[in-house]
């Protein structure tokens, strides 16, 4: 019997895509897949050479939610010789977050400027230490859910090379000045790693003293 031309077709009937469908959802899945991954930690290059390092936000990157399993806020204090006359001083975070997705460790940091002697002063050059040398894989990017803080400009890392695979052994990071008053971005450092210690140092360098400040016992991964 056949179906009058003004018919509507069976309601029950599976649905034919044709290849026009098909390549929108192609393009789709691409475009979601693609977006994700850009708004995601960055793998760091093992060449160590510089890169630009990516802003990421919880409703991008989904695996940055999680439980915080250390947090710590640690003074530092460039009057080393303890004179009464420090040049500059303020407090350093340092935060461990299991990520509920994948069970991966997330590694923050945020440098806060609470005071100068002179406003030009700020800092803006820091390098991450006592990673370890262990073989490790790592990705890193900066925490921008918020605004009104000083973004980083780029990252390189230090491997030691001599053994298969590298091994990572520093992190240095260059940021704009941040002045008194100012903090920088949480930045994020993801690792496979299995487990956390107080064994790093943050060692940070201002923009009017040559003498780098090293602030000991930050979280790294281990």
């Amino acid at each position: 019997m056949r179906r009058r031309a003004d018919s509507k077709p069976d309601a029950g009937a599976p649905k034919r895509f044709g290849k026009r469908e098909f390549l929108s959802v192609v393009a789709a899945v691409a475009l979601f897949f693609g977006r994700a991954g850009a708004d995601c930690p960055r793998h760091l290059p093992k060449d160590g050479k510089d890169t630009k390092v990516p802003k990421v936000t919880a409703h991008e990157c989904h695996e940055l939610a999680g439980t915080v399993l250390a947090d710590l806020v640690i003074p530092f204090d460039y009057d080393i010789e303890k004179k009464g006359n420090s040049p500059l001083w303020g407090t350093v975070q340092t935060r461990v977050v299991r990520s509920t997705a994948t069970g991966e460790l997330h590694f923050y940091y945020q440098i806060h400027v609470a005071g100068a002697a002179d406003a030009r002063d700020g800092i803006e050059f820091f390098w991450l230490f006592g990673i370890g040398g262990i073989p490790l894989e790592a990705w890193v990017g900066y925490r921008g859910d918020a605004a009104g803080f000083v973004e980083p400009r780029s990252i390189f890392a230090s491997w030691w090379n001599y053994n298969e695979p590298p091994r990572l052994n520093g992190i240095h990071f260059w940021v704009p000045r941040i002045h008194s008053g100012e903090k920088s971005n949480m930045l994020l450092i993801k690792s496979k790693a299995k487990g956390y210690s107080r064994d790093g140092t943050l060692s940070m360098e201002t923009s009017m003293h040559l003498l780098p400040y090293a602030l000991k016992g930050v979280y790294v991964p281990r």
